[in-house]
């Protein structure tokens, strides 16, 4: 974690707790500083889910694609990046965007996703549609992913609204080795992964 980012996650911790009312279920699940890096992959709900994602993880400080169109604003921009986010431009396949992922994960640091792509309110998210981007990167850069469920009351996330996060256990490389290889393996992966985000509640109470 940068200073900055231990600083601020400090200060905020409990307000942003208390105002999302955020309870996680699964902590164990979290790799530790010495098992490494890894994709952090959530369903998408509102704005809100990167905040609730830092207060999700206790070792790590993810890193976060976002909207390229919030960075045209010099301020909003370098705050973003004293955070930890990095542009992409969206509606296209981001070349430059995914190499910084595989560098920041290769360093290593957490890099997190939302295959969605876009945030899904008050959308189960089994019925949403994902695309293939976190499969993609998750085998280029070698590393496991972990399925983290944000489930808000109704998948609508609203302030003082209780959300419950469900933390998966990870999915290691060896563990995609069914999948067979090909032009769809980065989907195939994805959606793998994604199914396991939309149970990881189930996965996590039957642990």
């Amino acid at each position: 974690m940068s200073l900055i980012y231990r600083i601020m996650y400090i200060l905020f911790k409990w307000p942003v707790k208390w105002f999302c009312r955020i309870h996680v279920h699964g902590k164990r699940n979290e790799p530790g500083r010495r098992d490494g890096a890894f994709l952090l992959c959530s369903n998408h709900v509102s704005n809100l889910d990167p905040l609730i994602l830092c207060d999700v993880l206790r070792h790590w400080q993810p890193y976060y694609m976002t909207k390229s169109e919030l960075f045209k604003n010099p301020v909003l921009g370098g705050f973003l990046r004293t955070f930890g986010a990095f542009p992409i431009h969206r509606g296209g396949a981001d070349t430059a965007a995914m190499k910084t992922a595989v560098a920041l994960l290769k360093k290593p640091r957490v890099v997190a996703m939302f295959p969605q792509g876009h945030r899904n309110p008050g959308v189960p998210p089994e019925q949403t549609r994902i695309m293939p981007g976190a499969g993609w990167l998750a085998e280029k850069a070698g590393v496991p992913i972990l399925p983290v469920l944000i489930k808000p009351r109704d998948f609508k996330q609203k302030l003082f609204r209780r959300v419950d996060v469900y933390v998966g256990k990870p999915i290691y490389p060896e563990d995609l080795a069914h999948i067979p290889a090909g032009p769809h393996r980065s989907m195939e992966i994805t959606k793998y992964a994604f199914e396991r985000i939309c149970n990881a509640d189930r996965e996590v109470n039957d642990a």
